[in-house]
């Protein structure tokens, strides 16, 4: 079949509405950027269709809508500006970064002879109806494109972050190629390149320079927006990466560098230890990796999935054990799951976008036989589409890992209450909080142990599952009420700095407990208090005593705590609760058994007199190892004795369940008429492993509306 291409000149069109309505459902438009001297632009536009099944070559063009960066300190992004430019006989608005681009685009040679899929332009955006096709089209439109064009922003990189592309990444490349040839394999100590064979290797300079530029090399794809948008992972990882042309202001870069680049992070192990990057925004420590990573995963899986054999398989049976699907179908639905909790922090203009944007990548998982159940709808309410989504995965998938997908945490410093939305089930997860960045503690404690722990607080395997029911707005699941929330630490945690006195007096409250054993267990209190802050995760490969590590780091929390007064910690609360965490001090220093296991008041009181380095404390080796769920939840014990974590929206009264299906703990808030809130899962030491599901337990359990 030859290539056809139609015109869509008409005589007679809205000066303000360039777009005819596309005639076949697999129609698409392609814009061409004509340079023209005389107009303000430079440029106008010219629109066309073609049949995607039998396109005329064409560039996809892969951006940001708005701002292409991010100020790296607070976070915030200029202002979305739209510009009418000229197109097709009558005129267009696009935003800024696109503006920026067309502007760029033509000064290229033989830019008149170029077609693009520009979604901007291409899509009928005013149009609900077109926008969804096309938008069901989209992962079909990237991969049917010659070429994907990213465009990442008008401004130049940092002279640091092309040091590191053009002059550390091949050498590392290189080098890591002749030592594996020899046998010789780089370990996550290495990524300073401080061992000897990176130093002799890469020449001790380049060392050196390495770690004065790490760190902006990172940041760049944190500031770049692009890296963080939730369509971009179909927009790549569709495309070979010799398909794809990445454009940086001036800069052209090397999509394959890039992933060849990640590839030796991950081999090397360096994404576990580069240091984390602070992103003061948000309060967050993040991995330097993440972005790349994502990307960098998403394309391997489709190569899986092309290829099959036991590879892919192998990676199927890690689904098998976390969400427990048992056919094709439940293994689809367990991998979009699996997509839209690792893809949550990246961000949508439209929150629906975080469904429709995997539905392209997706297809490519389907079974033979299977259709695609969602279709892109952008007139109905976001809670709908959620709903939708979170209704066919309970339904068909044969665990309730769902649920642990569900966090009602802090918004603008507010703690988010469940329910709080008109119309918003407290079961439905928001596939859009572009804060959860965490998987459920039982996929984290899995994989960071390399599969040799896990949870089961429900014994999953041996009691048997009651698929729950949805009616309206009510989800009703099987399962029985452990606990009760009582006393919670006043104040979420923080990096460093006074406002952490509160949570540090809650700590020292229950470490100086000394040698008393913790409930029915061997533990004593201090070792349950870093086992709930590691949710009783310690790495396969750590070989570090966490006790040691938790003193330590309990030391330089306190020292900074006491000598940095933050601004928001009134003197009043700063002075009370200084009091308190030196009484409790005085009180260890007392105490033999106490002072070899925690920190004094005599070693605090020395180190506050002399110099202090705040930013040290975020790096320190026990933050690394904490869980998410202490760096931004909240702690608890209950009336019965249990110490516990969980989101930051726990309050006392609330409940805490073993629901069947369940491979966490679940708090639960009483509503009406007998009927729960779901606040969300819970870290609750001494209960993760069966330990309270005793045949008393299990003959309790019974239906629980949560609404």
């Amino acid at each position: 079949m030859s290539s056809t291409i139609a015109s869509t000149d008409t005589d007679e069109r809205d000066e303000w509405f360039p777009h005819v309505p596309l005639q076949g459902a697999r129609d698409i438009r392609l814009v061409r950027i004509l340079p023209k001297a005389n107009d303000l632009d430079g440029f106008e536009l010219k629109l066309s269709t073609t049949h995607l099944d039998d396109p005329i070559p064409y560039v996809a063009l892969s951006y940001t809508w708005e701002a292409a960066e991010l100020d790296p300190k607070t976070g915030d992004f200029a202002p979305t500006l739209k510009f009418e430019v000229r197109c097709h006989g009558g005129y267009i608005k696009v935003t800024e970064n696109l503006l920026d681009f067309l502007q760029r685009a033509r000064q290229t040679a033989d830019i008149s002879e170029t077609y693009y899929w520009i979604d901007q332009i291409s899509i009928n955006q005013a149009d609900p109806v077109e926008r969804a096709r096309q938008v069901a089209m989209m992962g079909s439109i990237y991969k049917a494109a010659g070429n994907v064009h990213i465009w990442l922003g008008k401004n130049n990189p940092s002279p640091q972050f092309l040091w590191v592309y053009n002059s550390f990444i091949p050498l590392i490349l290189r080098l890591d190629g002749e030592l594996r040839d020899r046998g010789i394999s780089l370990g996550s100590n290495s990524w300073d390149c401080s061992t000897p064979e990176l130093v002799q290797g890469l020449g001790a300079s380049v060392c050196k320079e390495w770690r004065e530029n790490y760190e902006a090399f990172f940041w760049f794809f944190y500031i770049r927006r692009w890296f963080l948008r939730a369509w971009i992972l179909q927009e790549v990882t569709l495309k070979d990466p010799s398909q794809i042309r990445v454009s940086c202001g001036d800069e052209e870069f090397s999509w394959e560098v890039f992933e060849s680049f990640t590839r030796f992070v991950e081999r090397s192990s360096w994404h576990h230890s580069l240091p984390f990057l602070y992103v003061t925004w948000a309060e967050k420590l993040v991995g330097p990796m993440v972005p790349l990573l994502n990307l960098l995963k998403g394309r391997r899986y489709i190569d899986m999935q092309v290829r099959g054999g036991s590879e892919l398989q192998n990676w199927k049976a890690n689904f098998i054990w976390d969400i427990g699907p048992q056919d094709e179908r439940q293994i689809w639905y367990s991998i979009f799951l699996h997509f839209l909790r690792t893809t949550r922090f990246m961000s949508a203009k439209d929150p629906r976008d975080h469904i429709y944007s995997l539905l392209g990548m997706l297809a490519e998982f389907l079974p033979t036989g299977m259709e695609c159940p969602f279709t892109p709808d952008y007139e109905a309410p976001t809670v709908n589409v959620f709903k939708d989504v979170a209704t066919h995965i309970l339904k068909n998938t044969p665990s309730l890992y769902l649920l642990s997908t569900v966090s009602f945490g802090l918004c603008n410093g507010e703690i988010v209450i469940p329910g709080g939305r008109a119309g918003w089930p407290s079961w439905v997860p928001d596939f859009s909080d572009e804060t959860a960045f965490a998987p459920s503690l039982s996929t984290t404690v899995y994989m960071v142990s390399n599969g040799k722990q896990y949870y089961n607080a429900s014994k999953i395997d041996t009691i048997e599952y009651q698929p729950p029911t949805v009616h309206d707005e009510v989800l009703t699941v099987y399962g029985a009420q452990i606990g009760t929330v009582g006393k919670c630490n006043d104040r979420r945690r923080v990096v460093s700095g006074s406002e952490n006195l509160p949570f540090l007096c809650f700590i020292l409250d229950l470490c100086v407990r000394g040698e008393a054993q913790y409930l029915s267990s061997s533990q004593t209190w201090i070792e349950a208090v870093w086992r709930t802050m590691m949710v009783d995760c310690i790495p396969a490969n750590w070989d570090t005593q966490p006790s040691a590590l938790f003193r330590s780091w309990l030391f330089e929390h306190i020292v900074c705590a006491i000598k940095f007064k933050g601004r928001e910690h009134g003197v009043k609360s700063y002075l009370e609760s200084k009091a308190t965490v030196v009484g409790l001090l005085r009180r260890i220093s007392n105490d033999p058994y106490l002072s070899s296991a925690l920190p004094t008041w005599e070693e605090v009181e020395q180190k506050t007199s002399g110099y202090v380095d705040q930013d040290h404390v975020e790096k320190h080796p026990f933050e690394l190892l904490a869980c998410e769920s202490f760096l931004t939840g909240r702690w608890y014990l209950t009336t019965g004795g249990y110490l516990g974590s969980g989101p930051a929206s726990i309050t006392e009264g609330d409940e805490i369940w073993l629901l069947k299906g369940g491979k966490m703990p679940m708090i639960l808030r009483k509503a009406a008429d007998n009927q729960h809130r779901l606040v969300g899962e819970s870290y609750l030491h001494g209960a993760m492993y069966g330990e309270s599901m005793t045949d008393e337990l299990v003959s309790r359990m019974g239906p629980v509306e949560i609404i």
